[in-house]
């Protein structure tokens, strides 16, 4: 723990935001794509039982 409290306030806190803004972001596109592959799959799961 003592080694994470060294490495935060090596960090200014400009860079922190950023690099918390590009997390934050990064994470957003994951959570986006994994949306995008659920509609896809629901679509094809939606047609295949109409086809029944």
């Amino acid at each position: 723990m003592k080694r994470l409290d060294r490495l935060v306030q090596s960090f200014s806190l400009s860079e922190m935001l950023v690099k918390y803004g590009i997390i934050e972001e990064w994470q957003t596109r994951i959570q986006v794509k994994q949306d995008g592959d659920r509609l896809k799959q629901n679509s094809k799961e939606k047609k295949r039982f109409n086809e029944c």
